[in-house]
């Protein structure tokens, strides 16, 4: 099994956090792999961080912001390509059927999951996301290597 270095939170504890090797994620056929390039850190990371408790089960990689390169694409995925340059929504998991979905509401799924809540995060080498929560990085944006 492939391994990366990621930020995983490993218990309760305030500041329970290391680098640790984790697995590099499969995707499925509705999902992509995306390297990342950059991590963004917010609030909500500064408050787990702190330890107002999750509620999810350890060892869970952290972060819920990211720009990346697609890596990998899988057979369900429309419209993305190898190379796409992307910053993915902090949504890792949606119905795509209810009607907050359907009208482009995908935030307010009643089935949301983000990244770092119950799914790994960002904070890693590789990231897998659904595909259609995916938006374009403007052509010309380059990311730095």
């Amino acid at each position: 099994m492939a391994m990366m270095d990621a930020l995983v939170r490993y218990g309760r504890e305030p500041e329970a956090y290391a680098i640790r090797e984790m697995p590099i994620p499969v995707i499925g056929p509705d999902e992509v792999l995306v390297e990342v390039a950059y991590a963004g850190i917010c609030g909500t990371d500064a408050v787990t961080f702190r330890n107002e408790d999750h509620g999810f089960v350890d060892p869970l990689i952290q972060g819920h912001e990211l720009s990346g390169i697609m890596v990998v694409v899988g057979d369900h995925v429309a419209g993305w390509s190898l190379g796409d340059r992307v910053a993915p929504e902090s949504s890792a998991r949606l119905c795509g059927t209810c009607p907050m979905c359907l009208t482009g509401r995908r935030y307010l799924c009643p089935e949301q999951q983000c990244f770092s809540y119950g799914i790994h995060g960002v904070f890693a080498r590789y990231a897998k996301c659904h595909g259609r929560t995916s938006g374009r990085v403007l052509r010309g944006y380059h990311h730095k290597r």
